[in-house]
């Protein structure tokens, strides 16, 4: 296989120009299109295994020691993250950006999720919400007596970014490589690669560039009815 070395001199200065800004334009890309918290349009979930996984110890945790849990995970401007591991993860309440909740109204929650029987009150905080975990434990703490029982706060942080990629995360890594490859062969750029309608397609940046991504508000609804 012949190295970049060997071939950039046969390349017209013009092809390694638009090589060299489509690498770079690219780079920021790929970066963007795997955000955690989803922020970005036309983005995929693929980061949510380590928070759902430590949801799920901490769970343990909090049934046998009759305990609640704040957790709080990525997502200063987009609640999509915490929306969807809190359902998946079985969170009796879900606080996110794009609908804040009032502490007095999370404390009825929890007691009405104690007094039909759970034995633990797990509570999924977007970082970005203006009461996060530790505002929340916070109050909590200066008025115990109103929700009868302990409240931990834990904040995943940085940690829930890195760890093994899964086979999905590899596969899609490849298919939007070879899409990128095949965009550059065409002379295209400035565009963002990533999956659409199970196919991989291509986006204008100026299309996603200081663009949130849509939140589905009804999954709140949802996640509040699988709390009960």
């Amino acid at each position: 296989m012949r190295s970049w070395r060997t071939i950039r001199p046969r390349l017209a200065p013009r092809a390694v120009r638009t090589a060299t800004s489509f690498c770079r334009a690219a780079a920021w890309a790929s970066s963007r299109l795997a955000t955690l918290t989803q922020a970005m349009r036309r983005t995929s979930a693929t980061g949510a295994l380590i928070a759902l996984e430590a949801i799920d110890r901490l769970k343990v945790t909090a049934s046998s020691h009759h305990r609640g849990f704040l957790v709080e995970v990525m997502g200063r401007d987009c609640g999509y993250l915490a929306l969807m591991v809190g359902i998946a993860g079985g969170a009796e309440a879900v606080l996110i950006p794009e609908a804040e909740t009032d502490p007095e109204a999370l404390a009825r929650e929890l007691s009405d999720a104690y007094a039909r029987g759970k034995r633990h009150a797990l509570v999924v905080v977007a970082e970005g919400c203006a009461m996060n975990a530790l505002r929340l434990k916070q109050h909590f703490d200066e008025h115990r007596k109103r929700l009868g029982f302990e409240l931990r706060a834990t904040i995943l942080g940085h940690v829930q970014r890195g760890g093994i990629p899964s086979a999905f995360d590899r596969l899609l890594a490849t298919r939007l490589g070879a899409a990128a490859t095949a965009a550059l062969a065409d002379g295209r750029h400035g565009v963002l690669v990533g999956p659409q309608h199970g196919a991989i397609s291509t986006t204008p940046l100026a299309e996603v560039m200081g663009r949130r991504k849509d939140l589905d508000l009804s999954l709140i609804e949802l996640a509040r009815v699988l709390a009960c």
